[in-house]
């Protein structure tokens, strides 16, 4: 009798792009600083590690790693991001979550936030209660009093 023993082969993981979304964006401020917070999640590396992870934003639509960028670290998962930059107020902003592999870069869903008009803002006891700072007599760099809504 003669017989082979062959042990069954395995598939390869399947390797593509990672797969992510992009988590909604907020704007906060601090010390008069604008912020905004987004992040993502995550949901597959596409088969191989991760090299870097994190946010772009934009003035316009589907930004890329080309615009304005976080780098928050690597792996798959939910993360959060805080994106630092000089905000324009009355402006919308565009945001998508990235990561990168060996492969390239994926994008997850695009979401956007409209900066306030007045800077200044606190937000105390979740946007409950909120101080502007307005100037008196409409000057930059003038003294201003707080208006409590």
């Amino acid at each position: 009798m003669s017989g082979s023993c062959k042990k069954p082969s395995i598939p390869a993981k399947p390797t593509g792009l990672p797969e992510l979304t992009t988590t909604e964006a907020k704007v906060w401020s601090d010390d008069g600083f604008l912020f905004i917070s987004s992040g993502g999640n995550i949901i597959s590396d596409g088969g191989l590690p991760l090299h870097a992870r994190g946010v772009c934003w934009s003035t316009n639509q589907l930004p890329t790693l080309a615009d304005k960028k976080t780098m928050d670290g690597q792996g798959t998962g939910i993360f959060s991001s805080n994106a630092k930059d000089v905000f324009q107020r009355l402006t919308t902003y565009y945001l998508r979550a990235y990561a990168t592999n060996n492969l390239g870069t994926a994008y997850g869903n695009q979401v956007s936030v409209t900066t306030p008009c007045v800077w200044g803002m606190d937000y105390l006891e979740q946007y409950k209660y909120v101080i502007l700072n307005i100037p008196i007599d409409g000057a930059v760099g003038q003294p201003t009093k707080s208006v409590n809504l």
